[in-house]
C-alpha cells in the first residue's frame, strides 16, 4: 500500500520529496531537507480495520496523514504562508487526490480533509496535511 501511495505522489508531482516516518524521527531527518526542496512526508500507519462481507468480499482500511510541505524565508507572515499553502495545494494536492481516484488500486473518494498544521519542523515550514481513509478491496 505505501509503496502505491509513494508512486501516485511521484506521479502527481516528482519535484516533492516523499519521506515515510514516524513523526519524531522526521524531525531528525528535516534537518538534511535542502531548503529550496519541496517535500511530502507520510505518517507512519497507526490506525486501520479490516472489514468483511457476508459474500467473503474483505476491505482493509487505513487512516492516512500526508504532509506537502516547502520552507520559505524566515521572515514572513500570513498572508505569505497563505499564498505558499495555495500553491502547494494546486501544484501536488489536487493532482495527488486526481491520481489516486484513477488508479484503481484504491476506492474512490470523493471527500478529502485538508488542514493547515503548525510548523513541525522549522519555523520556515509551510504545509497542507491531507487526511483521508485509505480503503483497499481485498478478496
Amino acid at each position: 500500500m505505501l509503496k502505491k501511495i509513494i508512486e501516485i505522489i511521484n506521479k502527481a508531482n516528482e519535484s516533492y520529496v516523499v519521506h515515510y516516518e514516524e513523526s519524531s524521527l522526521m524531525n531528525v531527518r528535516a534537518d538534511d531537507l535542502l531548503r529550496s526542496q519541496p517535500f511530502v512526508h507520510i505518517e507512519e500507519f497507526k490506525s486501520g480495520k479490516v472489514s468483511t462481507s457476508r459474500y467473503g468480499l474483505q476491505t482493509r482500511t487505513m487512516k492516512m496523514e500526508i504532509y506537502f510541505g516547502r520552507f520559505c524565508e524566515f521572515e514572513n507572515n500570513a498572508i505569505t504562508r497563505e499564498e505558499i499553502r495555495e500553491q502547494i495545494i494546486e501544484e501536488v494536492v489536487y493532482p495527488f487526490m486526481t491520481a489516486y481516484n484513477k488508479s484503481g488500486y484504491f476506492q474512490r473518494l470523493d471527500e478529502w480533509e485538508i488542514l493547515y498544521p503548525l510548523t513541525r519542523f522549522d519555523g520556515n515550514e509551510v504545509a497542507v496535511m491531507l487526511t483521508f481513509k485509505c480503503v483497499i478491496p481485498e478478496c
